[in-house]
């Protein structure tokens, strides 16, 4: 009687729990600072660098959102955007997890961005990202995408690697669960030809 009432209670325990427990790989929000002008440049352009940079990061799955400040903070000044002390203070009052800032200048026919991605909770710096995007808006739209990627994850234009691999080296099984999967074939161990002393 007691083995067939914990089997009948066990998974609602199970589920409980998994209810109640907060989920390890969720997501978080990031605040999105406004983008500052350097050497004379239009607040515009630097408002419109600041939009793509949350539309960016809103259709990421790194986070669960993108909210992007709509006034600039007192505190955010070209020297802030490396005080991790100074980004930590604007994410803390945001509410959010991590906090995108940056600064946008211009550079003959292109623009300059340099972005920063801070954890609030830790008060440290994940990347710096510093890419030279095209001048015009289109050009801007099309490549800002990438740029955020490798501020995100590390991996942006020309840093990603192809792995190639054989196909000979996996088997397809069924796991218990009746789905295929594919899995690598172990190699076969090298023997060692004897201990050296001995030779």
């Amino acid at each position: 009687m007691y083995r067939r009432l914990a089997r009948q209670l066990t998974p609602m325990i199970l589920l409980g729990v998994a209810a109640l427990a907060p989920s390890v790989a969720s997501a978080q929000e990031v605040a999105v600072a406004p983008f500052l002008p350097k050497a004379g440049l239009d607040q515009k352009v630097a408002n419109n660098v600041t939009s793509l940079v949350a539309s960016e990061l809103d259709f990421m799955s790194d986070f669960d959102g993108a909210n992007q400040l709509e006034a600039k903070p007192k505190s955010l000044t070209l020297s802030c955007l490396n005080k991790a002390s100074c980004l930590k203070a604007i994410g803390r009052t945001a509410g959010a997890d991590f906090v995108v800032a940056g600064s946008i200048a211009p550079a003959g026919d292109e623009y300059e961005v340099y972005m920063v991605l801070l954890d609030v909770g830790k008060g440290t710096y994940v990347r710096k990202v510093t890419a030279k995007v095209d001048g015009s808006p289109s050009g801007m739209a099309d490549s800002m995408g990438a740029h955020v990627s490798e501020l995100v994850t590390g991996q942006g234009p020309g840093k990603q690697e192809d792995s190639v691999v054989e196909v000979d080296d996996f088997d397809v099984r069924r796991g218990r669960s009746g789905r295929v999967r594919l899995w690598r074939r172990r190699r076969p161990r090298r023997e060692p030809l004897g201990n050296p002393r001995q030779l």
